[in-house]
């Protein structure tokens, strides 16, 4: 009889460990519902009706399998702002939430490319309703943890898109932000980042990257204190290492700046951070430089007569064609760019825009419209000059070579709208205004 009582004692016990781990594990599967997407088939503690449960001091594994062709690589969790760890790719997305991020209850939402899909109440259990610590926890110094050498898994990658509208990189570094593996080149402003932390296995389901908005001096390392010790999990046969992955979008040019925090009880503490730049998008470029255009302002002047006897009105411009410095706008009608990096060939046609120009001087009396071909600095234009040119006035029924005894200023002439054709070769502004400070500089270094 005492040994059916322990062999009962013993199966409950099992019972409730089993209890215990299913309540720590969700699943869910993501599926379109018409025009919508929605959570169905809720496995495990997940209640999409009700509150789903939460045993506290035991982190919680939400995995959803993406049906119907939905991506859910674009699948997020949320509890207020702060996003949950994680991974997967674009079939299957998991979300690790340690005891801490869920305490207090409250909601998730989870949000399919920063739409709404589903809200999920989370039930709390209420002070003393904490299972006892498990016997598969241990305790852990922090800082030996964090120099566990991990190589990196996966290669740093950058992808444009097909259109160089948008692209996608992949950054990875060890726990301190130091980096393994660096983009192969600098991200757009409108480019999304997976950043990949490479950890030991133990430390990672407490890792959290975090995109700060304040900017620092690239560089600095964060490290914390030789007496801190954390609560991990035990190590897998077979699994000295793990990733530990971020995404985030919508980052803004200059200087991004990231750190790498570790749950430490309720609280999370810094122990890295890395910099990068992010490349300023241009809707379009300004430009410097000459033109040679077949509209000459031919203004008037007085020059002796042949016969030697008075004076005869003559042209002040000889020639066909003018020389004008001019600066020009040029829209970039397929889209932004990021003018450091060279567009691929098979959109060689990204280099022809139209473009709109003034001149240097006499601005209001010149117009210019025509094409411009950039590449790298270099700007060619043509198009068509209009110009407001002198011409003898036709009531006076003078013209060139006519005999005239005014003086140069009664010279009656008027203004008039002439159209031609130019070709011009210009400078990117501010490779113009680099060249030009040079110049300035090396002659104000030679001066004496």
């Amino acid at each position: 009889m005492r040994n059916l009582f322990y062999l009962l004692c013993f199966a409950f016990l099992m019972g409730q460990g089993s209890l215990v781990k299913a309540a720590t594990s969700w699943q869910a599967d993501l599926v379109k519902d018409g025009d919508k997407v929605k959570l169905t088939n809720p496995r495990g503690a997940l209640s999409l009706t009700e509150d789903s449960h939460v045993s506290q001091g035991f982190p919680v594994k939400f995995e959803v399998a993406c049906k119907d062709g939905l991506d859910c690589s674009k699948l997020t969790l949320l509890k207020g702002d702060a996003p949950a760890l994680a991974s997967g790719d674009s079939t299957k997305r998991s979300f690790t939430m340690a005891d801490d991020f869920l305490a207090g209850g409250g909601q998730l939402s989870v949000k399919l490319d920063g739409k709404d899909v589903v809200t999920i109440k989370v039930a709390d259990p209420g002070p003393g309703s904490a299972p006892p610590a498990r016997e598969d926890t241990t305790t852990a110094d922090l800082p030996s943890l964090l120099k566990t050498n991990c190589p990196p898994s996966i290669e740093p990658s950058y992808t444009p898109d097909d259109s160089q509208s948008t692209g996608h990189g992949t950054i990875v570094v060890n726990p301190f932000g130091q980096v393994l593996g660096a983009l192969p080149e600098n991200l757009d402003e409108n480019d999304s980042l997976t950043v990949v932390v490479m950890a030991d296995s133990r430390l990672a389901p407490l890792l959290r990257i975090r995109r700060k908005s304040a900017l620092r001096t690239p560089g600095v390392l964060r490290t914390v204190g030789e007496d801190v010790k954390i609560t991990i999990p035990p190590q897998q046969a077979g699994e000295p290492c793990r990733q530990v992955k971020g995404e985030f979008r919508d980052l803004a040019p200059g200087t991004a700046e990231f750190e790498i925090l570790v749950q430490t009880g309720s609280d999370q503490t810094q122990v890295g951070s890395f910099d990068m730049v992010v490349d300023a998008l241009y809707s379009g470029l300004l430009s410097f430089g000459p033109i040679r255009s077949d509209v000459v302002d031919h203004k008037f002047t007085l020059a002796p007569a042949p016969s030697g006897t008075g004076k005869i009105i003559v042209a002040s411009e000889n020639g066909d064609r003018e020389t004008l410095y001019t600066v020009f706008y040029t829209p970039f009608i397929w889209g932004k760019r990021d003018i450091e990096k060279p567009i691929s060939r098979n959109l060689w046609y990204h280099h022809v825009n139209p473009a709109l120009g003034i001149t240097v001087n006499n601005f209001s009396d010149n117009a210019l419209a025509g094409i411009t071909i950039d590449w790298g600095i270099i700007v060619l234009s043509a198009g068509v000059h209009f110009s407001r040119v002198s011409v003898l006035s036709p009531k006076s029924g003078l013209a060139e070579g006519s005999p005239f005894t005014g003086a140069e200023n009664e010279i009656p002439t008027q203004k008039r709208w002439k159209q031609g054709k130019f070709l011009g070769v210009s400078l990117d502004l501010r490779a113009a205004a680099q060249l030009l400070g040079a110049v300035t500089r090396g002659a104000a270094g030679g001066n004496p």
